[in-house]
């Protein structure tokens, strides 16, 4: 939603060394890097093991670099907002 979009554009903007925006033409996902995000374990994977944030790995959709992650924009706003601030805390 575009409320969702919004999130991510304000916490890029407040934040840029957590979260990046990257660029996203239009639809119902986005497209993140996580800057603290590395080592031998994919994002995505990290998530899921140690913050209970499910997203999709970048790998899926041919992004090779490890810190990219795509998130869907479809969640309710309070939840969204809620994981993507675990995600980068």
């Amino acid at each position: 939603t575009r409320a969702n979009y919004a999130t991510l554009t304000r916490l890029a903007a407040s934040s840029p060394d957590k979260l990046q925006l990257l660029h996203t033409a239009a639809g119902w996902a986005a497209v993140l890097a996580l800057p603290s995000c590395v080592g031998e374990i994919d994002c995505a994977t990290r998530l899921i093991r140690e913050r209970g944030v499910v997203t999709h790995p970048g790998a899926f959709y041919g992004i090779p670099e490890p810190n990219r992650i795509v998130v869907s924009l479809l969640p309710n706003e309070d939840d969204f907002a809620a994981s993507i601030q675990l995600a980068t805390s």
